[in-house]
């Protein structure tokens, strides 16, 4: 009998979740939609302007987790 009340709430559980994910992708979005700025002649920029990929980056040097990325940036500039 405890098997039974352990799969049954189990099983509820699933069937809520797969309802509960199905109602968030049919929710509207916020409408925020991520816009990029045009690259403008007073950024910072490395390469030719035509180039076939653009990386943009935004970083703080001063938080370790950006100063700890920026040898790997200098590596993609090689």
């Amino acid at each position: 009998m405890k098997g039974a009340v352990i799969w049954g709430t189990v099983v509820l559980v699933l069937i809520g979740t797969v309802f509960g994910v199905a109602w968030l992708a049919k929710a509207p979005s916020s409408g925020t939609a991520l816009t990029i700025p045009e690259i403008s002649t007073a950024d910072q920029t490395r390469g030719p302007k035509d180039a076939r990929v653009v990386l943009v980056e935004y970083s703080d040097f001063l938080w370790p987790a950006c100063g700890a990325f920026f040898p790997r940036l200098e590596d993609l500039n090689k």
